[in-house]
């Protein structure tokens, strides 16, 4: 919402919002962007005069539950108020634009950052729309004058009571798939389910697009039929199916560096200042789409990725004192989790990893994910286990705390459940000043309100 909040205002809109509460990094961009905001939400916070209403998809945005929601339901009856989803009000503004969507399970964050941000580099002006705060772009929403506009491309869906996905709205020209791993299981039971709305994606590409697929991501030959285009794959190793691949990978706390190679022959050299070969797919995807699509050479795009500093809570080191290393990233599900903690244990393979888990998603509270936490954890040697969230629980067949804790318990790895600060940096303070550890923090949440107390311990660590 705070991209598209952002996007307007680049327009020339005068903006206001409001929400139940606000919680970094996305209030830091509000704040950033002088964004009048009001909490709670309340009929009042709708200004006269108002032209566009835009509501996010949240349980409690019904006209039943909330007052402010019934308003702007009652002023578009009564007064002809436009009222849109927010996918609905960015599609408003891309109508002729070559539209770069970036979609998959995990990944897209991280991607359309690194495409907004090499098209900034080489002069493209790009738009962009991120659902994340980059490091590098000073906006997660931007709104320019060239044809370009990049998108993370959302699978959920756009509204409530409705399946339809929030990047039906964006018609795109250009996909770049990472991966299809079933998630969101309070609203996609099945893995087929799941899968729907990315065939939708694909079957509106013209015959002019293009399609970019990542040979590691689960479930894309099952979705990849129905489109008319022919897919160009990407990756990390070569298969019979890849045109762009990695060589002579090299990991070290300090980044990645490889080689990018289409068909046998050296496209360009690589050096990343973020970790994890999931990151090298990323960039290997980025270089693949620009050069085959003839909008920015490999070698130049290359020169640019160097600069790229990454998302916040994307693996953000946020300690720069001390010993140990802290990283802070968003585990939301078994694959984004997973693949932050083989990006630790390449990066410091001789040092012990403690893990800070909180299982905020529906998808980790969802008893039907109950296998994910099976080997989830392997390469740690500490797990600390925060309780899961109760928004939302009623919705659908949630763990306990206990049985989350008892799913991750393994021989050879401690197990510690905690809910309060105090214990947390107790358990912490043991590790955090030895010289062969290193702390990751994985959660979408803000670990149950000890984020800020937690960042500035890491941060002065």
């Amino acid at each position: 919402m705070s991209g598209v909040a952002r996007i307007h205002q680049n327009a020339g809109w005068t903006v206001t919002g409001s929400d139940e509460g606000f919680y970094p990094p996305v209030s830091n961009l509000i704040t950033r962007y002088r964004i009048a905001c009001a909490t709670p939400y309340a009929v009042e916070n709708i200004p006269a005069g108002v032209n566009r209403i835009v509501i996010g998809r949240h349980a409690k945005l019904t006209p039943a539950e909330c007052s402010e929601v019934a308003e702007a339901y009652r002023l578009q009856a009564e007064h002809g108020v436009e009222v849109l989803s927010f996918p609905e009000a960015l599609a408003t503004f891309l109508k002729d634009t070559h539209n770069i969507v970036v979609a998959g399970s995990f990944g897209k964050s991280s991607c359309t950052a690194m495409c907004a941000h090499v098209l900034r580099i080489v002069g493209k002006d790009p738009s962009w729309f991120v659902g994340a705060d980059s490091i590098d772009l000073k906006e997660n929403g931007h709104l320019d004058e060239s044809n370009l506009f990049v998108l993370e491309g959302d699978e959920y869906p756009a509204k409530l009571g409705e399946l339809t996905p929030k990047f039906a709205f964006y018609n795109a020209k250009t996909v770049l798939l990472t991966s299809c791993e079933h998630d969101h299981f309070n609203v996609y039971p099945t893995v087929g389910d799941y899968l729907q709305p990315f065939r939708q994606l694909l079957a509106k590409l013209p015959s002019d697009g293009g399609l970019f697929c990542c040979t590691t991501g689960a479930n894309i030959e099952r979705i990849i039929q129905q489109t008319r285009l022919v897919p160009i794959w990407y990756g990390v190793k070569r298969d019979e199916r890849t045109t762009w691949w990695a060589e002579d990978i090299h990991c070290s706390d300090a980044g990645m560096r490889f080689r990018v190679m289409k068909d046998d022959v050296l496209q360009c050299e690589c050096e990343l200042q973020v970790i994890g070969n999931h990151m090298v797919e990323n960039a290997i995807g980025i270089i693949a789409m620009l050069a085959t699509r003839g909008i920015a050479e490999p070698k130049a795009v290359a020169h640019a990725l160097y600069a790229f500093r990454g998302v916040k809570r994307r693996l953000e080191r946020i300690s720069r004192l001390g010993h140990t290393p802290i990283f802070n990233d968003f585990g939301s599900s078994q694959a984004k989790l997973q693949a932050g903690i083989n990006a630790i244990r390449n990066a410091y393979p001789s040092r012990r990893l403690t893990v800070i888990f909180e299982p905020h998603t529906f998808s980790f509270r969802n008893r039907a994910a109950l296998d994910w936490y099976s080997d989830l954890f392997r390469e740690a040697h500490r797990v600390i286990v925060l309780p899961p969230p109760t928004h939302g629980a009623a919705t659908h067949d949630q763990l306990t705390w206990e049985e989350i804790t008892k799913a991750i318990e393994r021989p050879n790895l401690e197990t510690v459940p905690l809910d309060n600060w105090a214990g947390l940096r107790r358990e912490i303070a043991v590790w955090s000043d030895r010289k062969q550890d290193v702390i990751l923090l994985e959660s979408s949440g803000d670990f149950y309100g000890m984020w800020p107390e937690l960042e500035a311990w890491a941060a002065n660590k």
